[in-house]
């Protein structure tokens, strides 16, 4: 059973009695035991122990009281909480509902929640993502983990040797919005799997009016460096490995070399090694548009087989006139077509060789010259034209016949 408090109306005794405590509560400045008053108190109540912030208790007339613990067993209302002054140890809820810690004031908090639900913190783990000052990181320390950091806007990726092997974002390389460092541990830079049909691994779509590069290869080293700026490996037997559509008139491929090496160079053992499959009346196959000072083509064989030739070239044209190979020099010069042997041996060969078939219906010619490839005769009889060729630096004739 609790024990009764007494209480005592110390302004308005009732009885000789209460009058008689009054007097020495006014006195003593002091309660009984088991006592409390019941009326209003001008000045506050306080433990006789009572130093602020170090033990005892105080109530004040104005609301204010300081206890060392306590316990409430049921709500806590309050306007504001401050805990641990001002300093980085402190903790505080303002009016609004805005919660920090580590800082007097709500701006300046490293750790703090709004009321509106926003979250700022410079520490901690959220998922098993680890929260530095700077960053957001998939593990702590400096193994292999992937880093997103607010101060360069970079999403980085580490391998367990702390080196940086692919980042994405503009960050300090503002050209680079994706880069990838290869190691050991990490050969192949982008990589993309599929197996539906129209898929797209890499895409590149550029609309603006302005010259832009899809892909740009920089192989950079000594004269040893041996790599292959693209590399395609098709096992399949249909399609193309490389396919390029220039239906809006645009180049399809364009090189230029300032060097030493080969713009192009192609190694097969296939049945061809270049194929072009042109059906337009109005454009060209084939252009090349040559200004250098050497060979502007130039085939070398070095087959064994004697029964192949080096150039080939087979065509039915369906209008009359019309030749298979056609050379057209458009400055003056000495030869439009050169033929030059560098066979030191005894063995017979010819600069020239022609085979035509002479069982079709009509009669073969081994040359046929036009305009002034020939001149009138100069003399009579059944010698009717005169070939002009040019020999040793003198031009000489060789006399034709109509018969």
């Amino acid at each position: 059973m609790s024990e009764e408090i007494e209480i005592i109306d110390i302004y308005q005794p009732e009885t000789i009695e209460d009058l008689g405590k009054r007097v020495s509560i006014l006195e003593s400045n002091t309660f009984p035991q088991g006592s409390v008053v019941n009326k209003n108190i001008t000045s506050g109540l306080a433990s006789t122990q009572f130093q602020k912030g170090a033990k005892g208790w105080i109530l004040n007339d104005n609301g204010d009281a300081e206890f060392n613990n306590g316990v409430f067993r049921g709500s806590l209302a309050a306007s504001t909480i401050d805990i641990g002054g001002s300093d980085a140890t402190s903790f505080h809820v303002d009016i609004n509902g805005n919660m920090w810690l580590g800082a007097a004031t709500f701006a300046s908090a490293p750790a703090k929640i709004s009321n509106t639900g926003s979250l700022t913190a410079t520490a901690g783990a959220i998922g098993g993502w680890v929260i530095e000052p700077t960053a957001i990181n998939s593990a702590s320390g400096t193994g292999q983990r992937m880093s997103l950091s607010s101060s360069d806007n970079l999403i980085t990726f580490y391998n367990a040797s702390n080196a940086v092997v692919s980042q994405v974002g503009a960050g300090s390389l503002i050209l680079s919005a994706f880069r990838a460092t290869l190691d050991t541990s990490t050969t192949i830079g982008f990589r993309a799997t599929t197996a539906q049909a129209n898929d797209i691994g890499f895409e590149f779509v550029h609309d603006g009016n302005s010259r832009a590069t899809g892909v740009n290869l920089q192989i950079r080293g000594t004269t040893t460096n041996t790599s292959i700026g693209i590399n395609v490996n098709n096992d399949a037997n249909g399609g193309e490995s490389i396919y390029i559509d220039n239906s809006g008139g645009a180049i399809g491929v364009s090189i230029q070399n300032v060097g030493s090496g080969d713009s192009l160079t192609i190694a097969s053992s296939a049945s061809r090694s270049i194929f072009i499959d042109h059906s337009s009346n109005s454009h060209i196959g084939l252009e090349m548009n040559y200004a250098g000072t050497t060979y502007g083509m130039k085939l070398l064989g070095t087959d064994v087989d004697t029964t192949v030739a080096l150039l080939y070239a087979s065509a039915a044209p369906s209008g009359a006139g019309v030749p298979i190979v056609q050379l057209v020099r458009t400055n003056p010069g000495n030869s439009i077509l050169s033929i030059k042997s560098d066979i030191s041996t005894s063995t017979n060969h010819a600069g020239l060789e022609i085979d035509l078939n002479a069982s079709t219906t009509t009669t073969p010619h081994a040359f046929s010259f036009l305009n002034d490839c020939f001149v009138s005769a100069a003399v009579g009889g059944t010698q009717d034209r005169k070939i002009r060729v040019f020999i040793g630096g003198a031009t000489y004739f060789i006399p034709a016949y109509d018969a």
